[in-house]
């Protein structure tokens, strides 16, 4: 039998004296499952927000001594948060240098020709992708084009982020190096004396699980996911929009060529509305506009694309007074806003002669909700407008004693560095195909990854910390506390115990069933790479009594440990659009039960066919 006295008992398993509190009354599992039920309940009813719950939780595991003061600091050093960590940074400088934004526009513009096979074929390629890496790092970078794809179509972006991370979860299960949970069983099946998996083996299931989840999305998505526009995520791109101007020197490169065919006049955040030149003001025909020089191009900018626009060479931004970037190194650019002074009321930007008394330049101009005239030297000015200046740290001191305008602020977006999108490119990718090539582990690329496009300016240190996402590094940093004490108290080991003499009694298919369904209920309480470590002896085993071959039971854990659906903690691509897309747990519970349960079966049902009894 698969539980004789060589397995270790539950009592074995776990050693109080190194805890907190000593609980030797041998009752500690029954008081670890009780803690995750009520972790749960706590979960569901959302009275505080996910990651305090979790380290509630965490916190009592601790009080209680379920985890000693040693491996509470070894979940610190576990690899997987450490890994997302330095993936949102990276993620970070693909933003910062617009990679994120050259490929969300691309995303956006096939969708917008055809909305359903552009959003299926942006699930599909997550789908394809995260087969051949990593999928956590793939739903990190993923996330903001999912957003922006969801805005574009004027859809919720809870419609998305929960398919986003389920085809990745699917397209993880198509290999072995998808996740790290399948390399993890062929490690501890290979230990028990098994011939190791190769990569594409379990593909023909995966392939099964990913086209039956596929089908169940899209029939159960439009019912059972919310449709809430009202979330944190939807708001991800809303920065300012400024009217400004633009002039073209003759030293600028493009000068000849029309409007349409000019790259930095051509991007999403550039809304081109006028043209001052020679002949007079055009409103119409823009994009066909050939530039001249001492053309002025007015436009609706948004913050970050005007600050872009600023460090182009050959063209000047904003009004004609003040200084500019190339011949004073030192600028700094702020936010300001007009008061209700009788000077700054009704008046225009020109007649507050900023650049003349404190050496600014007027990048742009915004009013909430409105454009404020038809230019940007004309435009009158009213309270609560804002400006965006160009200046030396001693002129915006000035500015600020004047009265005139006040609430100086840092600019509320940072220049694109396009030039070291190949760099940031380049880092990432090599995370990913050294990290497939076996080369290191993926948790240590990551972090050189990191240092090399700090070191590189791909990104500010300052803006790379504040990418990372400290309410998802809490929560999955305290569920690995919480499963480490399930372990260590052996409530794991006493359900699986519980359950496996009724295991070796029913027919292949049944104990095959029940396996992955072991295995995906634990994975929704506890790390699945836990459950792999647990569950794939005790599979092994099984098969062992039943005379079958192992093989099959083995791809049972490797897809049950994996396939998680139903809890946003089961699966850490669930964690990050949790949190993203501001979810509320039942949301999980809606449509991830009967996508387990749909995946389940079709599993179950493929596993004999590629891999006989």
């Amino acid at each position: 039998m698969v539980c004789s006295s060589e397995r270790p008992s539950v009592a074995n398993l776990y050693s109080p004296e190194d805890g907190l509190i000593n609980l030797t009354n041998g009752y500690e599992p029954y008081i670890a499952l009780a803690i995750v039920l009520l972790l749960f309940a706590a979960f569901i009813s959302e009275r505080f927000e996910p990651d305090v719950t979790a380290a509630g939780a965490a916190a009592v595991f601790i009080i209680f001594g379920f985890v000693p003061t040693n491996e509470v600091l070894a979940a610190f050093a576990n690899p997987a948060p450490l890994t997302i960590a330095a993936m949102f940074v990276i993620s970070g400088a693909l933003v910062r240098t617009g990679l994120l934004d050259a490929l969300a526009n691309r995303v956006v513009a096939a969708a917008r020709k055809r909305p359903i096979a552009g959003t299926a074929a942006f699930l599909i390629v997550t789908l394809v992708a995260s087969g051949l890496m990593n999928n956590t790092p793939v739903v990190i970078v993923l996330i903001p084009v999912a957003i922006r794809l969801a805005q574009s179509l004027d859809f919720a972006a809870t419609r998305l982020l929960i398919p986003l991370s389920y085809m990745a979860v699917l397209g993880g299960t198509c290999t072995l190096i998808g996740t790290s949970t399948n390399l993890l069983v062929d490690g501890v099946s290979q230990a028990s004396g098994l011939e190791p998996f190769s990569i594409f083996e379990i593909t023909p299931v995966g392939v099964v699980a990913a086209t039956t989840g596929g089908l169940a999305l899209l029939l159960l998505g439009p019912v059972l996911l919310p449709n809430r526009k009202d979330l944190a995520g939807q708001g991800s791109d809303d920065e300012a929009t400024f009217l400004t101007e633009v002039r073209p020197r003759e030293d600028y490169p493009s000068i000849g060529r029309p409007i349409h065919e000019i790259a930095s006049f051509n991007r999403r955040g550039i809304e081109i509305i006028g043209i001052r030149a020679r002949s007079g003001v055009k409103r119409d025909g823009l994009s066909e506009h050939v530039l001249e020089p001492g053309d002025r191009i007015i436009a609706k900018v948004a913050t970050s694309e005007l600050l872009t626009l600023r460090k182009v060479p050959g063209i000047e931004v904003g009004l004609r007074q003040g200084p500019t970037a190339e011949n004073i190194p030192e600028l700094i650019v702020a936010e300001a806003i007009v008061t209700l002074s009788r000077r700054s009321r009704g008046v225009r930007i020109a007649q507050l002669a900023i650049g003349h008394r404190y050496g600014m330049r007027v990048l742009g101009a915004h009013r909430h909700g409105e454009l404020l005239g038809p230019d940007l030297s004309t435009a009158l000015l009213r309270p609560a407008d804002t400006l965006l200046l160009e200046g030396t740290p001693e002129g915006f001191a000035r500015l600020t004693e004047a009265g005139d305008l006040a609430a100086i602020t840092a600019a509320g977006g940072r220049a694109f560095r396009r030039g070291k999108a190949p760099l940031a490119l380049f880092a990432l990718f090599s995370v990913v195909v050294l990290a497939a090539a076996g080369i290191a582990e993926i948790s240590v690329l990551s972090l050189v990854a990191v240092a090399a496009i700090l070191v590189l300016r791909c990104i500010d240190n300052d803006e790379a910390w504040a990418s990372i996402d400290a309410s998802v590094l809490v929560l999955i940093f305290s569920m690995l506390i919480v499963g480490t004490g399930m372990q260590n108290v052996g409530a794991v080991s006493l359900i699986v115990e519980t359950l496996a003499p009724a295991l070796v009694d029913w027919p292949p298919i049944v104990t095959l069933a029940a396996i992955y369904i072991l295995s995906s209920a634990l994975t929704e309480a506890v790390t699945n790479n836990a459950v792999a470590v647990v569950v794939t002896p005790l599979a092994i085993g099984v098969a062992a009594e039943l005379g079958a071959d192992p093989r099959p039971f083995v791809v049972a854990v490797m897809f049950g440990a994996s396939a998680s659906f139903a809890t946003p903690v089961g699966y850490q691509t669930n964690t990050l659009v949790y949190g993203a897309g501001n979810y509320r747990f039942g949301d999980f519970l809606r449509i991830g039960i009967p996508m387990n349960i749909i995946v389940g079966g079709s599993v179950v049902g493929a596993i004999p066919i590629f891999f006989p009894f």
